[in-house]
C-alpha cells in the first residue's frame, strides 16, 4: 500500500502498480507546470488506467460510481486541487478558498439546470470536491468546462444529418440553436449550429438517453442512432445522461427550441372536391 496526503490533510491509502506509478508521475508534473489544459487532457484519456472503457468521446475513459469512490481518483484530484491552488497566487491555498463555486452558481453560470450539472460532476467531466456534504468547484474548473462545452468558434460550423421522428421501436427528437433545414420524412440538416441535444429512446428495452452535443470540425464524423433514426456529422458529446430520469431532466431542462417536421396533409380526390365547394 502506497499513502498520500491530499490538501485537505486527509491520508489516503492506494494499491500502486508500475503503470498508476507512471501516471500519477505524469499527472503531478502537469500540476507543478500549472499546464490545466493538459492535465484535464490526460486526466480523463483512456490512458488512465483506473477509468473504465465504453466512453462515448473518442480517447476519453468513462469515469464511474467505482471510479468515483477510488482512492487512486482522489490522489489524481489532488494534483488538480494543487495545480489550481498554484494558479491562486502561486500558494497552495486552503480546499475551501479553491472550490469556491457552488452548484447553483454554476449551474447559473453555465446556463444549465443544477441537476446537469451534478450529473457532470458525477461523470467527470467537471471537477469538483465535496466540502461540507455539498459539491463545490474551482473557478478555473469551471472556466475550462465552459470550454470545453463552447468549442474553439472555427468548428462550429460543420452541419449534422438527422433524421428523426418515431418507428415503431424508436424514437428521437433533436433541440438545437440552429437552422434546421428538411428535406422530408423526418429528414434534414442542421447548419450554423452551437449546441444540440439529442433524445433516444428504445421501446423494446425501455431505454431513454439524452446526449448534448457541440461542433467539432477537428474530429472525424461520428453516428448517434437508434434504429433507422440518426443524428450523423463532426461533434463532440459534452454531456451524456443514459438514466431515464436523468435523460428526461436534462432534456426538459434545455430552453433551446425542438426541431419539427413540416405538417403535409394529403387530401383524397373526395376531400379536395368538398374543399372547393
Amino acid at each position: 500500500m502506497v499513502t498520500h496526503t491530499l490538501l485537505s490533510g486527509e491520508l489516503i491509502e492506494y494499491d500502486s502498480s508500475p503503470a498508476l506509478d507512471a501516471f500519477l508521475a505524469e499527472l503531478a508534473a502537469l500540476s507543478e507546470r500549472g499546464e490545466e489544459g493538459p492535465f484535464i487532457d490526460v486526466l480523463y484519456s483512456d490512458r488512465n488506467p483506473i477509468l473504465r472503457p465504453g466512453s462515448p468521446i473518442p480517447g476519453r475513459g468513462l469515469v464511474t460510481r467505482e471510479v468515483l469512490v477510488d482512492p487512486r481518483w482522489h490522489v489524481m484530484g489532488d494534483y488538480l486541487d494543487r495545480l489550481t491552488a498554484r494558479r491562486v497566487g502561486g500558494v497552495i491555498a486552503p480546499l475551501g478558498e479553491q472550490h469556491s463555486v457552488s452548484v447553483s452558481e454554476a449551474a447559473a453560470q453555465l446556463g444549465m439546470t443544477p441537476s446537469a450539472v451534478r450529473q457532470a460532476i458525477e461523470a467527470g467531466r467537471l471537477p469538483a470536491r465535496k466540502i461540507g456534504g455539498s459539491w463545490a468547484i474551482a473557478p478555473s474548473s469551471l472556466d475550462a468546462y465552459r470550454s470545453l462545452r463552447r468549442g474553439p468558434k472555427s468548428s462550429r460550423a460543420p452541419e449534422l444529418q438527422i433524421r428523426l421522428g418515431s418507428t415503431p421501436d424508436a424514437n428521437l427528437k433533436v433541440k438545437s440553436d440552429g437552422e434546421w433545414r428538411t428535406e422530408g420524412g423526418g429528414r434534414g440538416s442542421l447548419l450554423e449550429w452551437t449546441r444540440a441535444l439529442v433524445r433516444t429512446s428504445w421501446k423494446p428495452t425501455g431505454t431513454l438517453r439524452t446526449f448534448e452535443l457541440a461542433p467539432d470540425a477537428s474530429v472525424t464524423a461520428q453516428r448517434l442512432h437508434v434504429g433507422e433514426l440518426e443524428v450523423r456529422g463532426r461533434f463532440r458529446v459534452v454531456e451524456h445522461a443514459n438514466n431515464p430520469k436523468d435523460a428526461e431532466r436534462l432534456w426538459k431542462g434545455c430552453a433551446l427550441p425542438e426541431l419539427r417536421e413540416p405538417v403535409l396533409r394529403e387530401f383524397d380526390e373526395d376531400t379536395a372536391e368538398a374543399s372547393k365547394r
